[in-house]
């Protein structure tokens, strides 16, 4: 079991997994391995991971968990699951969701519009929302 660190509602939880044999030996499993979200004990979400760079890694799968609203504040715990040659291997990993941030995210796109009648700027946030908001000032 390892931490993965503490996060705000809308950052993104890097949920990566190396799949191995019984000896630590990199394969690939039989299918795509699932990732279960839990929080206070019951399951949150399930997710199958899709796999990166294949020619280059050898079972390496990767999944960029957003934190929206669904996800309160406290401990959580991600049950990575998989199959390679009929066994069934199993790892947990945790992560810590502290009492703050914004469930749409940061913002990662931003133009600003000076009207005749008023300033607007429009922001696009990492889970895709944009949110316009007028007479904007900058502190």
């Amino acid at each position: 079991m390892s931490f993965l660190g503490r996060y705000v509602k809308g950052d993104i939880v890097p949920l990566l997994l190396a799949c191995v044999d019984a000896s630590d030996v990199p394969l690939e499993p039989a299918a795509a391995p699932s990732a279960q979200v839990y929080q206070d004990g019951g399951i949150l979400k399930i997710i199958k991971l899709p796999v990166i760079d294949k020619p280059r890694l050898t079972g390496v799968f990767f999944f960029p968990l957003l934190l929206d609203a669904n996800f309160s504040a406290g401990n959580h715990a991600v049950l990575f699951s998989w199959t390679i040659a009929g066994a069934n291997y199993s790892v947990v990993h945790e992560f810590e969701v502290l009492a703050s941030g914004n469930s749409e995210g940061l913002g990662q796109a931003l133009i600003t519009l000076d009207l005749p009648d008023s300033s607007y700027a429009l922001m696009e946030s990492i889970s895709g929302r944009i949110k316009k908001m007028r007479n904007p000032r900058a502190l």
